[in-house]
């Protein structure tokens, strides 16, 4: 289902109401990929777009977020699609759908398929120095990738709900978690590695609180 002008002002007012979208600038359109977020903003997709990494030396994640938020991408209910894995001479590229480097971001409704990581929120590429905060994927769908639908590394006081995980290699993926994420009514079917549906780094999974469906049912499993 597509967004009418009257919903997504809807959508912008209700967001301002709970601090995710307040003071936005104009709304920003997506057509093509890749693309680096830099500013705040409402930025919704106005297709389906497939992602292809033209160069070894081009970004690996078709949207990258660098901006501190509030950052609001809204799907609109189409398909940003990839592929799991770049071939190069020298070496192998591996692309996320959404990359996300700063706090106070938010992505809804859509589908983010066949990469080799759906969406992943971490401060940097290597190991993270600080903690992100203010996630929150929504209405989404991740399917076929051939690592995480979703990984949250070193992020505090976020969310993900009514989201879908299709056919990944691994389901949800949340490590060094100190505070407050939350999943609440998510669905991940047919993993891969069906251990892996639910990943919480051990001795962090006390800070995580979850209810989700996993299709064959099975407990979260640590690290």
């Amino acid at each position: 289902m597509k967004t009418t002008p009257i919903l997504l002002l809807a959508i912008l007012a209700s967001f301002a109401a709970t601090g995710h979208a307040a003071n936005l600038p104009l709304t920003t359109p997506i057509s093509t990929v890749p693309v680096t977020i830099t500013k705040p903003g409402y930025y919704y997709l106005v297709g389906n777009i497939f992602f292809t990494l033209p160069t070894i030396t081009s970004p690996s994640a078709a949207i990258t977020v660098n901006a501190t938020g509030p950052v609001v991408i809204d799907m609109r209910g189409f398909t940003l699609q990839g592929q799991t894995r770049y071939h190069f001479p020298t070496n192998d590229v591996f692309p996320t759908g959404i990359m996300i480097h700063s706090n106070n971001v938010t992505v809804i409704n859509g589908t983010i398929e066949g990469f080799w990581n759906g969406v992943i929120a971490s401060s940097s590429t290597t190991y993270p120095t600080t903690y992100l905060t203010g996630m929150d994927l929504e209405g989404l769908t991740l399917a076929g990738t051939d690592n995480d639908g979703s990984a949250f590394s070193y992020v505090n006081n976020s969310i993900v709900r009514n989201c879908s995980y299709v056919n990944n290699y691994a389901g949800i993926d949340d490590s060094g978690s100190m505070t407050g994420n939350t999943y609440i009514n998510d669905k991940v079917v047919g993993s891969q590695n069906p251990q892996w549906s639910f990943l919480v780094d051990a001795p962090y999974d006390s800070n995580v609180v979850y209810s989700y469906t996993a299709i064959p049912s099975i407990p979260s499993v640590l690290k």
